[in-house]
């Protein structure tokens, strides 16, 4: 029995394992935490199995070399962990897991909603460290150099389109992958094609594939960490990583004993050295990566540094190299480690603790639960969309449970009586003192349909926590959520694959006053938050004043307000539904009443007026439907989408046609007069039938997740 000090340390899970073919190295670094975490805390070690299921692990098994070692015990000696008893169990999670799964966000937004703290980036940190094709663009953007880039993507791989226009030698690497697995270094043209598709099918589904120009030069690698004492980031010691016989750092030199040397600190110049540092403190901070971050990268012969690849999630095995850094600068295991602890509690994301007091229910074989409401300012919308999802869908003869998502993110089922109310206040109101049903109950309905708009409905978070659960739903996965909401994000990427774009800066607090920040963009300009919708706190300026009072009722609440073009041409807002073979919808033209859309335009019945189809010649609508969806599928959109941007004829550019790109949404209103009804009735669909489109689209087509069996993993292991 515990006595009364003993019960109020803070009860940490060391959640270790998981579902991806870095679950090993995982194993591996949770097995370190829960030897180093000191006396201050009561620790719980927690395995995740490859079919995602969570158990208490005991003692015991921990010291055990392999997985397989005590996996088929721990499943028939003991129950998983039950979810909705989780955050009663655990006061913070540590993360040790890796790779996909438990680094890429969705474990991730999990936690978020299961109302518990945990360690290390957010939802979209995780995301952005994790997918290396967006993460170098995104750097390139800011002005840090990294190697020469090209994407061979999954669909390419399966029609044996496989082909760069770099010069040999070159670096082949899975975009979604980390411990160097599937890497590959790369002489010839028939090198590459096995390459390629080993790199693709390395965790056993197709995936998309970077190619990489091969850089000279000394390897090094610096971690950043936050000071539990004042919240700044600080750059430990750097690393400089010496191969033994080998040309890249593969698998067996990060982690066999004995092979590569880890020079720390590295006996670069103090100018190279700080710069590295300097820059690794800034790129987790574009990156939006929490607590602790590694980078890699290289120092080449005339001194450029290069940077590869982030890690949020850094591993941690005995003699890894977090500790090699920490260990110069007089840390130990467990001081890092609680420094870890104490600065995510202290410094990082606030997470509001649920009650985790749910009611159960289950539901008719079959049913659908819309989920509507939300915290985001677009909550009146979403009840909108909710409602009329829910009619629609049951004239389609489907069992449908509207779900109210209350403003702590809790879930709450609502009667047909309270799904007319006429304002989410209302609602909420009425159930105060209503049970919520927890987030894995909602692996009992055969689909969740999200009519949520904005904030932890449409930026990755809830759509993390889905994937974690392996729940279908409409939509878009979480990485392209987090890239639709971010509209500077969005910019970065379609501008890198040279699509058009509305010109656009994103500034903060110190930048908002720099008037050379935004001088290149033409008066007026729009100022608008870069992360939120419906036309909420949008304005247009026409002089310096102006953008400043506009900036700062954004940033009072935001971390950045983004300031674009107030640019001339057609403005077009364009449906596509689809995830295999998308199809564009007939684009509608918005007609406004002043310099821009506002929100009584968009939802007033009345108010607002769109023209569909645009009024457009077939060969203008040919050119649009091209650019559309190529933009679609390098956001990496699925299932549907709706697309805001504006087409210049070439009298207005003076040159050639141009239509440029304004922002995306990934999951768009579907209240009862939205322009995606108008589109989808012009090619014969009514909104019902629209709706089971999305529904049967997303079912057919909701990814599969394999898990990589040990045997699979040895021989990757054996050819690194």
């Amino acid at each position: 029995m515990e006595n009364k000090t003993e019960s109020k340390k803070l009860i940490v899970g060391v959640l270790m394992g998981g579902s991806s073919i870095e679950c090993e190295v995982s194993f591996n670094s949770g097995r370190t935490i829960c030897d180093h975490l000191d006396g201050n805390y009561i620790v719980k070690p927690i395995f995740q199995t490859k079919d995602k299921k969570l158990y208490f692990l005991p003692w015991h098994f921990l010291c055990r070399g392999k997985i397989s070692d005590f996996e088929n015990r721990l499943t028939k000696e003991i129950e998983p962990i039950n979810l909705e008893e989780l955050a009663n169990q655990i006061d913070f999670m540590y993360l040790a897991l890796h790779g996909r799964s438990g680094e890429d966000g969705t474990i991730q937004g999990l936690l978020e909603l299961l109302g518990i703290p945990y360690l290390g980036a957010g939802v979209k940190g995780s995301i952005l460290g994790m997918a290396k094709k967006y993460q170098n663009i995104i750097l390139k953007n800011y002005g840090f150099k990294t190697p020469e880039t090209e994407t061979i993507s999954a669909q390419d791989v399966k029609e044996e389109n496989i082909k760069t226009s770099l010069d040999f030698p070159v670096i082949v690497k899975p975009a979604f992958e980390g411990s160097s697995l599937g890497v590959s270094l790369v002489h010839n043209k028939e090198e590459l094609i096995n390459a390629v598709k080993q790199a693709a099918l390395i965790s056993e589904h197709y995936q998309d594939v970077l190619v990489q120009e091969y850089i000279k030069g000394r390897e090094f690698s610096c971690t950043i960490i936050t000071n539990p004492d004042n919240g700044k980031l600080i750059a430990l010691p750097v690393t400089e990583i010496k191969l033994n016989n080998k040309a890249y750092f593969c698998y067996d030199q990060k982690y066999m004993p004995g092979k590569a040397h880890k020079n720390t600190p590295a006996d670069f110049s103090t100018e190279i050295t700080d710069k590295i540092q300097e820059s690794a403190i800034a790129i987790m901070q574009i990156l939006d990566i929490k607590t602790v971050m590694r980078i890699d990268g290289f120092v080449t012969e005339n001194n450029e540094v290069i940077f590869l690849d982030t890690n949020s999630l850094p591993g941690t095995g005995p003699t890894s190299l977090l500790f090699d850094q920490a260990a110069e600068v007089g840390y130990p295991h467990s001081r890092i480690i609680n420094m870890l602890i104490e600065a995510e509690l202290k410094w990082g994301k606030p997470i509001s603790k649920k009650n985790n007091i749910y009611q159960h229910s289950d539901p008719l074989p079959g049913t659908i639960a819309v989920i509507m409401g939300g915290a985001s300012n677009e909550k009146e919308i979403s009840l909108e969309s909710g409602r009329n999802v829910t009619y629609k869908l049951q004239q389609q003869g489907y069992n449908v449970a509207p779900i109210f998502l209350d403003k702590n993110l809790q879930l709450l089922p609502i009667t047909e009586k309270l799904l007319v109310k006429n304002s989410t206040q209302e609602i909420a109101e009425a159930l105060k003192n209503s049970l919520a049903i927890s987030w894995p109950a909602l692996k009992k309905y055969d689909f969740v349909f999200l009519a949520l708009h904005g904030g932890a409905g449409e930026n990755g978070i809830v759509q993390s926590a889905l994937q974690a659960l392996d729940i279908q739903f409409n939509g878009s996965e979480n990485l392209a959520s987090v890239l639709c909401m971010d509209k500077y994000l969005t910019k970065i990427v379609l501008q890198d694959n040279g699509l058009d774009v509305v010109p656009g800066v994103l500034l903060d607090k110190n930048s908002i006053k720099d008037t050379s920040k935004y001088s290149h963009l033409k008066w007026p300009l729009i100022v608008k938050p870069h992360d939120d919708g419906c036309s909420f706190f949008v304005s247009c300026v026409h002089t310096e004043e102006e953008l400043l009072t506009a900036a700062e009722t954004i940033l009072a609440q935001k971390e950045y307000v983004l300031v674009e073009e107030c640019v001339k041409g057609m403005e077009l807002t364009i449906g596509v539904l689809g995830t295999d073979n998308p199809i564009c919808l007939p684009a509608s033209q918005v007609v406004r009443s002043g310099e821009i859309l506002s929100i009584e335009e968009k939802f007033l019945p009345g108010a607002g007026e769109n023209q569909t189809p645009a009024p457009l010649d077939e060969k203008t609508y040919k050119y649009i439907e091209e650019q559309i969806l190529r933009a679609y599928n390098i956001i990496g959109c699925k299932n549907y989408a709706r697309i805001d941007c504006f087409y210049q004829s070439t009298q207005e550019t003076g040159s050639t046609k141009k239509l440029l790109f304004m922002e995306f949404n990934s999951l768009p209103a579907l209240t009862p007069a939205t322009c995606l009804f108008h589109q989808a009735a012009e090619i014969g669909l009514r909104p019902g039938e629209f709706l089971k489109k999305i529904v049967e689209d997303a079912k057919k087509n909701k990814e599969l997740i394999f898990t990589t069996s040990s045997g699979t993993l040895n021989k990757i292991v054996e050819s690194a």
